[in-house]
């Protein structure tokens, strides 16, 4: 707060990853008072992973104060690796102040590394708020315009519904949302409520909406007969 300079210089000297740790927080507190300075001082660093640990922290830094001014000033300054993963704890700075604001930024983004990079980010932080009745959650993925960036959203999502064991999949499946499901995530869900219970899983299947229930009753039943 008084020196952030000799603060740094100190974090300098330390092990890895102690010394990367207070670096970090450093030049985020150092940036949300003077970015100029901070990002001169970055200017004047000769060690490229040092580097890059203070322009994850500025990156910070400015998204806890303005995270549009975060982005365009990744978007400048970092290239290639380094910019995506700055432009992810940006949007994950935006999430947790406001999670709706970062939706927005990312909706208007340009499609590609960075933009899966903070969409993963995003619904790291919006899952945890539950993944089940998340309707603003599931909404949002549904608006994404770039396919690519949405199929990616759901195979991030696919893998946080495994972590919630063999009901998760299934309920979404099941769900009011459950167009979004990609194709791994029916023949998942299928395998998992075949093994369950094998009598019952045709009627589930067939009790799915129109757009998933013809598929899922296929794979029910492919997977009955290679028993």
């Amino acid at each position: 707060t008084r020196d952030p300079e000799s603060a740094l210089t100190f974090a300098a000297s330390l092990n890895d990853v102690m010394g990367n740790e207070l670096a970090l927080s450093a030049m985020r507190e150092w940036a949300r008072k003077d970015a100029e300075a901070a990002l001169a001082y970055i200017d004047r660093q000769d060690d490229p992973v040092f580097r890059i640990k203070l322009h994850q922290g500025l990156a910070q830094g400015l998204a806890e104060e303005d995270p549009q001014t975060a982005l365009r000033w990744a978007s400048d300054h970092l290239q290639s690796k380094v910019r995506s993963e700055a432009i992810g704890k940006i949007v994950r700075a935006a999430a947790n102040r406001d999670i709706h604001q970062a939706a927005e930024l990312i909706s208007n983004m340009n499609p590609g590394g960075a933009m899966n990079i903070a969409t993963r980010e995003l619904l790291q932080r919006w899952g945890n708020e539950g993944l089940q009745k998340n309707d603003a959650m599931y909404q949002w993925i549904g608006s994404l315009e770039d396919l690519h960036t949405r199929d990616h959203a759901i195979e991030f999502l696919s893998s946080r519904l495994d972590d919630e064991g063999k009901g998760g999949l299934i309920a979404f499946v099941s769900g009011d949302y459950g167009n979004l499901a990609s194709d791994s995530m029916l023949q998942l869900a299928a395998k998992l409520r075949t093994r369950q219970d094998p009598e019952s899983a045709i009627p589930w299947a067939k009790s799915l909406p129109p757009d998933r229930s013809a598929r899922v009753v296929r794979l029910v039943t492919e997977l009955q007969a290679s028993k």
